[in-house]
């Protein structure tokens, strides 16, 4: 493991040269979770946090502790600056002057507890927990004295992100968190809507509809701005309370907008691409701050990583002498006694995952992001040579492959529950099969690489057997799916087909109710594949 971590260093040596060739620090990207009050912007850079000028320049450091430090907020006079921080092993409520000086801790929960904003009150800061909740998922808004004491519930059953309307008796927040998910396009049942709940009346509504993305409400005036996808890219909108109206405030047309936050005098900061802009929402203008960002970028610099808790993927070499590691998006084929250890894909600008190792010994294949999709790539298992890109035009991402016995073709898995054969010289491809329910594949080669077994899911919840011919491209289904059969496997002599299977039905009933269980329902089965039977 020590040579793995030393090849691991000159990758991490390479990638900080290259990212050192582009560093131009009067333009800095990579700012996050701004806050604006009258001519600063308090902004987060490297988990640590940073003041500048609204209208770009300078930027100065306020906090330099190794941990992470975000959610920045300014008080409503300017003068205090509430944030998340991790100071003592645990993310809570922090206050820091706004000019800078020691922060002073509010929280002291075991939860962490995340910074909204503060009250319209300037005396208190508002924040989410999951502190009395059955769940992380189900966090509720709280805040906290600036003066100390124990915090109190708003009393939402959840809540996260939130702004108080001008006099302080309507919130309008966001019942579920979700907004640090990276998903595009996300119309599940975690997705996002704004909310308002009146204090005064007790009465809650509902204000967006959209099935997609709509969060970080801000309300100002007689609009509550919002970020949504509802045009397929994240922007700002505005929902005019009076009518009920929606107006776009932003297009930017490459990156999302994330992490706004209003400040005052109706202006909105975001990060949109790493940089910071500044939205007016009287006028629906835009600007970017030009932020000049000068530190030792010791987070940039090479340095050993321990590789051992972070291998996601791993095959053995077919004469067992060596094994193929993947870790930190590399390839690493690492000996089992003697020998060294060997990054053989080398690629400090593209991720590589789910190494498969040929069974004439000769290749290692993987996936790898270089062209801008994941696509099937081999490289000799020496490291010598260049890596071949096998398949073209990807447009999903693959959880695994599988080679052939005579190693000239492999399987692939995808992300839609697709299984496909592609020839190893000339890469075409063709499916093999579709699981409808959503399962991954469990498939073997026949010994001659003729037959595929595999399973797949059938509309009952159960799983069948199928054999595929890729000579003629037929599909047999080879049990009878009455039962959940699974993990096919060949004999050496391909006679046989061995599986799992759970048809053993012995009802287990308790001493205190009549439900039934059913337990060791599985067995290791065989189909005889010869015609005659032998």
């Amino acid at each position: 493991m020590t040579r793995l971590l030393t090849i691991l260093l000159l990758a991490l040596s390479a990638s900080a040269a290259l990212a050192a060739a582009d560093f131009d620090p009067t333009d800095m990207r990579l700012l996050r979770n701004p806050d604006l009050h009258g001519d600063k912007v308090v902004f987060v850079h490297g988990g640590d946090l940073w003041l500048v000028s609204a209208q770009g320049g300078e930027a100065r450091r306020l906090t330099s502790h190794v941990g992470s430090e975000s959610q920045p907020k300014f008080s409503p006079d300017g003068k205090w600056i509430a944030f998340s921080g991790d100071y003592d092993g645990n993310n809570d409520v922090y206050v820091i002057p706004a000019e800078g000086g020691e922060p002073r801790r509010l929280t002291w929960h075991p939860y962490p507890d995340r910074v909204i904003d503060w009250e319209p009150d300037g005396k208190h800061v508002r924040f989410q927990s999951s502190r009395d909740s059955s769940t992380p998922r189900e966090a509720n808004l709280w805040r906290v004295s600036v003066d100390g004491g124990l915090p109190e519930s708003l009393g939402l059953p959840t809540g996260g992100l939130s702004s108080w309307n001008a006099d302080g008796t309507q919130l309008a927040y966001n019942r579920i968190t979700r907004e640090g998910r990276t998903w595009k396009r996300y119309k599940g049942g975690m997705a996002q809507n704004i909310w308002i709940y009146d204090f005064k009346a007790d009465d809650t509504r509902q204000v967006t509809d959209w099935p997609g993305s709509e969060n970080f409400p801000m309300w100002s005036g007689e609009a509550i701005y919002f970020n949504s996808d509802r045009t397929g890219r994240l922007q700002i909108w505005a929902y005019h309370t009076a009518d009920g109206r929606l107006e776009q405030m932003t297009d930017h047309d490459e990156y999302d907008v994330k992490l706004p936050s209003l400040g005052d005098g109706g202006r909105i900061v975001y990060e949109n691409g790493g940089w910071l802009y500044v939205l007016d929402t009287a006028t629906k203008k835009t600007r970017r701050l030009r932020v000049t960002l000068r530190d030792d970028r010791f987070r940039a610099r090479p340095h050993y990583v321990e590789a051992a808790g972070q291998i996601r993927g791993a095959d053995l070499g077919p004469d067992a002498n060596r094994a193929v590691f993947e870790a930190r998006g590399e390839i690493f084929t690492v000996p089992a006694e003697k020998g060294d250890v060997r990054n053989i894909s080398g690629t400090p600008g593209a991720h590589e995952r789910h190494p498969s190792w040929s069974p004439d010994g000769k290749w290692v294949a993987y996936f790898s992001d270089a062209s801008g999709e994941y696509e099937l790539t081999v490289r000799r298992s020496d490291g010598t040579g260049e890596a071949r890109q096998v398949t073209k035009g990807s447009k999903t991402y693959y959880t695994d492959c599988a080679w052939s016995p005579d190693s000239e073709s492999l399987l692939t898995y995808d992300a839609s529950r697709t299984m496909r054969l592609v020839e190893l010289e000339s890469g075409k491809s063709k499916d093999i099969d579709t699981d409808p329910t959503g399962r991954q594949f469990a498939a073997s080669f026949s010994p001659d690489s003729r037959w595929i077994a595999y399973a797949r899911g059938e509309e009952n919840g159960f799983r069948s057997l199928f054999l595929y011919d890729t000579e003629s491209g037929d599909r047999t289904r080879v049990t009878s799916g009455l039962t959940d059969d699974a993990s096919p496997a060949f004999d050496p002599d391909g006679k046989y087909l061995f599986f799992t299977s759970a048809r053993h039905f012995n009802p287990q009933f308790g001493g205190y109710t009549m439900d039934p269980h059913w337990t060791e329902q599985d067995g290791l089965y065989l189909l005889v594949l010869a015609a005659d039977g032998e």
